[in-house]
């Protein structure tokens, strides 16, 4: 394997604070999402699949979990205001606010990537906690990746449903959207289905 990378000998090795370097600049580049997006372009914008898989994956990390600040909500009373009074709105949720965007960047800005805590059920009915944060990707049929996204763990999976189909439907032609339980909404089956006119299923 030594050989195979270009190194002779051992000592040619590069050191693994190197190895750090060399890639936070990579990354820093964009070096592997621009070869990936131009890989699509040429070879998968011409061609209709049949449906695009989304979903998530935990990325667990040796870091401490940003604190987020809890704000206590107001007791809302049962039934109707009385005259005069006011009441708090309730605050939009971020898959509301992005229906209204245009640009997957602007989705995307309503997503944290900070480190959080995540918990999540299992194929067996355990919870999983884990440190770090999440990949979202959509894969269509069946194994070619077109798109991924960073999000913190705490991120739900609904949040970043919108910039994925979003911004997979501008990359290449599909036909159905293939998305789990945690994707159920009424809000993204209108746009999914109106806006896009792909089939959910």
């Amino acid at each position: 394997m030594r050989v195979l990378c270009g190194w002779r000998y051992k000592i040619d090795i590069p050191s693994e604070s190197k190895f750090s370097r060399v890639f936070e600049q990579l990354s820093d580049m964009k070096i592997a999402e621009k070869t990936h997006q131009k890989f699509i372009e040429e070879y998968l914008s011409d061609t209709i699949f049949m449906y695009n898989a989304s979903d998530a994956t935990k990325i667990p990390l040796r870091e401490k979990p940003v604190k987020v600040e809890k704000k206590e909500k107001a007791k809302n009373k049962v039934g109707r205001p009385k005259k005069g009074e006011k009441r708090e709105a309730i605050k939009p949720k971020i898959l509301e606010l992005q229906k209204d965007m245009k640009t997957t960047n602007d989705m995307l800005s309503l997503v944290s990537t900070s480190c959080g805590v995540g918990i999540k059920q299992n194929s067996k009915g355990n919870r999983e906690v884990w440190i770090g944060g999440k990949l979202h990707i959509s894969v269509v049929d069946g194994d070619i990746p077109v798109v991924a996204f960073y999000s913190g763990a705490n991120v739900h999976d609904s949040s970043v449903a919108l910039p994925l189909i979003n911004e997979t439907s501008k990359r290449v032609m599909y036909l159905h959207d293939l998305l789990d339980a945690g994707y159920d909404s009424d809000r993204l089956n209108n746009i999914s289905v109106k806006s896009l006119q792909h089939i959910r299923i």
